[in-house]
């Protein structure tokens, strides 16, 4: 995965992990190395050390469970203290329970209390790297290709033009996005469905050709004909307004018919599932309909040459 988002991988609410504070973001594998990498490598060293500690006195005392003298506790109490820190820091919630009760128990070994002393504090250690090991393959991640990166969480996939010219279209366009990255091409398409309706209506708006979408959903090939006999009527009007607007139009009604082609159907009902290249066949088709509408056309209809 890629990292497109700019929020700072560094920059999140204490003791939430980052897939949890910024969910549904891409990141690279070297970031989610990188960004707790450190912390990890803490973690390890100090479960490490712990264990050395434990092995070390079971080689003195073979069978024989040593107290936690007062000076070791002081140590351990220490160690465990930066251990719950670390899985605070890293999100191991379950850990960090556990941890706060191994710290209880040595902090309360004593003389009066032999029960609790090196055997059952390497059990307890045992138990903590487990849990550890649990909770770490408990978050699931999304793999999405390199080459579908691009698509994936832009607000203005479709240019800066086309989001403030046809604002409304901004959700189903990011979404399309989205999906397309994800691989649910169906949804991809369904997406600029919705957002080709604000496009049609536009263009019907400023040839002069009322309920676009209407007409498109009913045939395609009825919509073509309408704006291009339409046309033919503002060619013979000659009001003043067409003629500046007219080879935008022409260019319109060309990209409204590779549109239809793209979606090989007459209607724009959603009758079947759809395929990446065929989603991909799509996306083109629409996108270049509304950058090209974008140059001159609002949602509105109303052209600024």
């Amino acid at each position: 995965m890629s990292s497109t988002s700019n929020y700072p991988l560094d920059k999140v609410q204490r003791g939430v992990p980052k897939w949890r504070a910024r969910p549904f973001q891409l990141v690279s594998l070297l970031d989610m190395i990188k960004f707790r990498a450190r912390d990890f490598l803490r973690l390890a060293q100090y479960l490490k050390w712990i264990q050395t500690l434990i092995e070390t006195d079971k080689e003195k005392t073979p069978g024989v469970d040593s107290r936690l003298e007062e000076d070791i506790k002081q140590i351990l109490v220490g160690r465990l203290d930066s251990m719950t820190e670390l899985c605070k820091d890293i999100g191991l919630e379950l850990s960090v329970m556990l941890l706060e009760e191994i710290k209880h128990d040595v902090a309360v070994a004593s003389d009066s209390r032999p029960s609790y002393g090196f055997l059952k504090f390497g059990a307890d250690i045992q138990e903590l790297a487990r849990r550890i090991d649990h909770e770490m393959s408990m978050p699931l991640f999304l793999c999405i290709p390199r080459s579908k990166a691009e698509y994936f969480d832009q607000p203005a996939l479709f240019g800066a033009d086309v989001s403030n010219k046809f604002p409304d279209d901004s959700y189903d366009v990011q979404e399309a996005g989205n999906s397309l990255a994800t691989g649910r091409n169906t949804a991809c398409v369904m997406h600029l469905m919705r957002a080709l309706e604000v496009a049609l209506d536009a263009t019907g708006l400023g040839v002069g050709v009322p309920q676009a979408v209407i007409e498109a959903k009913n045939s395609w090939e009825t919509l073509l004909k309408k704006i291009d006999s339409q046309m033919v009527a503002n060619d013979k009007a000659s009001t003043p307004d067409w003629p500046p607007k007219r080879q935008f139009f022409v260019d319109a009604h060309a990209h409204l018919f590779a549109v239809k082609n793209a979606w090989r159907n007459p209607s724009m009902h959603l009758e079947k599932k759809y395929e990446e290249a065929e989603a991909e066949r799509i996306y083109r088709a629409v996108k270049d309909f509304m950058e090209h509408l974008a140059t001159h056309l609002n949602a509105s209809g109303q052209f600024t040459p």
